[in-house]
């Protein structure tokens, strides 16, 4: 057993309780509480989270108290850098619920780890979302009054057959009005359909322009039931690399299908970032394949050239030069005695052929 008092009993909220895991873990009253810097954290997602020093020690007390659980609520003036999540300080505790949104997260802390730098990481399972309330404990550490969510359950009115008004088949005039009133607006199931094949597909197409979310779309594959539209937006709200206040009205949506669309939206966008990167990818791979091939024929053609005697370097052609006005003082030979390159190749044609095929390339 491990902490968290269920929020319904008369039982201390610090109060050990059963361990569970999303609905069914335990819903303190009061839990520990942390502001994050950047991004809100989605439920239903492992996250690894870069803790200061201070929360890392906090954290880790709760856990070996047997209340491995923590409130993450993101600051409403977010960081540009992925700043480490923070304890609410004594100082501003009159003010921090106003300094942070009022719609946080509920998690288990499964692992801490010390950071290199000085700091921590935490891996944390998310549970569900979680209203601040109050301050109740200043500390240290702070805690935080929160209330729980109720059970996020989608039922399909559709194929329960609920809110039908006549079972019977209808009349002619009835087929007529049930036609108009399709075209003139979709049911709320059809929209949760249609809305959740959309997101799936865009997370689909994600993944292949993008290698770095395959294992995203294993986790995907393994833990997340697409027929659940809470869960599946979740999902893609937290593939999501939007600014935090985007992502945290993802997190604040509590209607399915408004919760849908904001997670298309942010999908999509992302699955437009990551076409545009793979077109700068490719117009990069494409200028260095073409640099680096002229280099390499430009190579060959020294080469060749200098072989057949047509070129050689500027070594080579230093040493001859002065060997050849060292020759002519002497005279041994004159300088215009010596056979160029050009004049002793003047009857053949492998030269000509060589570099014409060379130059043909480049």
């Amino acid at each position: 057993v491990i902490g968290g008092g269920g929020g319904d009993s008369d039982d201390d909220g610090d109060a050990p309780a059963s361990v569970g895991v999303g609905d069914g873990a335990p819903r303190p009253d009061r839990v520990l509480a942390l502001a994050l810097a950047r991004r809100p954290l989605f439920p239903g997602m492992v996250h690894s989270l870069g803790l200061g020093r201070e929360a890392a020690d906090a954290l880790q007390a709760e856990r070996d108290a047997g209340r491995p659980y923590v409130a993450l609520f993101l600051r409403k003036k977010t960081a540009d850098d992925d700043a480490a999540a923070e304890l609410f300080s004594p100082a501003d505790l009159d003010e921090a619920l106003e300094d942070v949104h009022g719609v946080g997260a509920f998690a288990q802390v499964h692992n801490i780890a010390d950071a290199p730098e000085g700091g921590a990481q935490a891996l944390l399972l998310v549970h569900r979302r979680v209203d601040a309330a109050t301050v109740v404990d200043a500390g240290p550490p702070p805690r935080l009054g929160v209330a729980h969510w109720p059970r996020e359950a989608w039922v399909d009115e559709d194929e329960n057959g609920e809110g039908r008004a006549n079972p019977r088949p209808p009349t002619r005039s009835g087929k007529a009005r049930k036609r108009r009133a399709v075209k003139d607006e979709a049911s709320r199931g059809d929209l949760v359909r249609a809305l959740s094949n959309e997101i799936v597909a865009a997370i689909r197409e994600l993944v292949q322009l993008n290698p770095l979310y395959r294992e995203h779309m294993q986790y995907f594959t393994q833990r997340v039931d697409i027929a659940d539209p809470f869960k599946l937006a979740d999902f893609a709200a937290s593939l999501a690399t939007a600014p935090g206040e985007d992502l945290q009205a993802a997190l604040e949506e509590r209607d399915v299908v408004a919760r849908l669309r904001r997670s298309l939206e942010l999908v999509s966008r992302e699955r437009e970032l990551s076409k545009l990167q793979q077109e700068i990818s490719q117009q990069v791979e494409t200028k260095l394949s073409s640099q680096q091939r002229t280099f390499l024929l430009n190579e060959q053609l020294k080469t060749i050239k200098k072989e057949l005697g047509v070129e050689t370097d500027d070594k080579e052609a230093l040493v001859k030069k002065y060997r050849t006005r060292v020759d002519a003082l002497e005279g041994t030979t004159t300088a215009d005695d010596e056979e160029t390159a050009e004049q002793k190749w003047a009857g053949g044609v492998i030269p000509a052929i060589a570099r014409a095929a060379i130059e043909e390339e480049l």
